[in-house]
């Protein structure tokens, strides 16, 4: 069976900024490179009756020329709200970024990285190209996801989950369900209507947890238009939801935001296989930074 193990880089590297003492090297930050680098041993290294990645990659988030993603085209204020709390911490874990394409290089791992795109679209198109490859081979792979991004938890199925360093908390589709009450693949349509403070967009004013889920209970949700099927059941929702849902092009507007675009992805599968190590480099690298 093919293993598949999935960074989502950026994620992983703020969490192990967040979670490591602070240390450094000839005055360059390196805790977020340690912390990655020790949770990668833990990954990849084989332990005893268990089995090893056979396939993975590091993705990363990368701006076009201008400065945008993909969805600033829908949106030109996407993400706009963030800001840095602490512009420090922000420079040191970007300045870090370098060293672990280097360290991923030499332990064999390429990186994923293409202008205008986000982590998310390439590994949902990553999770696509698997699932084909497996339904034309006729078998199935393992994929493990690693990322503190909800956005994600919509590519969670059968023989997919996410590993969320957080709480070291692996999302199933029972966990999903059990705290959302929706099933993964919903987690775009449920996002555009409750909104998502981390990306910036409010969803559907007015719907609300509560309104979300009354809609959940009551539409027939067809995966080929799901802001569709919501609008063919709004006779049936409370007056509140009803009022809400006033403007169809509100909800659609989310929804754009919301979903993954799995057409960023343009790689063979073979480039996730995992190349040998290239040991000397690794000694050299780990004794330019400490």
């Amino acid at each position: 069976m093919n293993r598949y193990l999935l960074i989502d880089g950026y994620s992983v590297l703020f969490r192990m900024h967040c979670a490591m003492p602070h240390l450094s090297h000839g005055g360059r930050p390196t805790s977020a490179l340690k912390g990655f680098w020790n949770k990668l041993q833990q990954w990849l290294l084989p332990e005893l009756g268990k089995p090893t990645f056979t396939h993975v990659g590091l993705f990363l988030d990368k701006k076009d020329q201008q400065g945008h993603y993909r969805r600033h085209k829908i949106d030109p204020t996407y993400k706009s709200n963030r800001k840095r709390a602490d512009p420090v911490m922000h420079e040191s874990v970007f300045s870090q970024v370098p060293l672990a394409i280097e360290l991923c290089r030499v332990l064999g791992i390429k990186t994923f990285i293409e202008p205008g795109e986000e982590a998310d679209d390439l590994l949902a198109g990553a999770i696509d190209a698997i699932n084909a490859d497996d339904a034309m081979d006729d078998r199935e792979s393992w994929k493990e996801i690693v990322s503190t991004d909800k956005d994600l938890l919509q590519l969670i199925a059968e023989g997919a989950r996410i590993l969320d360093l957080r709480d070291n908390l692996h999302w199933t589709t029972t966990a999903v369900f059990s705290r959302y009450r929706i099933h993964p693949q919903h987690m775009s349509l449920y996002l555009a209507l409750v909104g998502d403070a981390t990306d910036g967009y409010v969803g559907v004013k007015g719907i609300g947890l509560q309104g979300a889920r009354e809609i959940f209970e009551i539409a027939n949700l067809r995966a080929e238009d799901p802001v569709g099927s919501v609008y063919a059941n709004r006779h049936l929702y409370s007056g509140r939801v009803q009022k809400a849902l006033k403007d169809p092009m509100a909800l659609e507007h989310s929804y754009r935001l919301a979903r993954l675009y799995p057409e960023a992805w343009a790689y063979p599968l073979t480039d996730l296989q995992r190349k040998p190590c290239r040991s000397r480099e690794l000694r050299d690298f780990f004794r330019s930074v400490g």
